[in-house]
């Protein structure tokens, strides 16, 4: 793979983190992070999407952290609690990098 083609794969891949981190938020603003079992149900639908995006881009372990790394930066800029931020991005890194990752 060429350094540019690399380069234009590694801006999908963040656009795509970046979009799912969007998708994210439409559904649990900031200002319902106490609901925690709101959150649970939004972080399932989160990952099946992630999921999806896995199986449709044929993404490696490199490209399935890079996901995970743009959804909780994006969240992290938008004003979600770092905490909170942080351990959503780290179960979907951790979720998405099972073996099998077919629902």
């Amino acid at each position: 793979m060429s350094l540019l083609s690399d380069f234009i794969a590694r801006k999908k891949i963040d656009q795509m983190g970046v979009d799912l981190a969007n998708q994210f938020m439409k559904r649990f603003p900031a200002a319902r992070s106490g609901d925690r079992k709101r959150l649970a149900t939004e972080s399932e639908i989160t990952l099946g999407h992630a999921r999806g995006l896995v199986r449709s881009e044929n993404l490696g372990t490199v490209g399935r952290s890079r996901l995970a790394n743009s959804f909780q930066w994006t969240l992290i800029e938008a004003g979600y609690d770092k905490a909170l931020a942080l351990s959503l991005g780290r179960d979907l890194a951790i979720r998405l990098s099972e073996r099998r990752i077919d629902p």
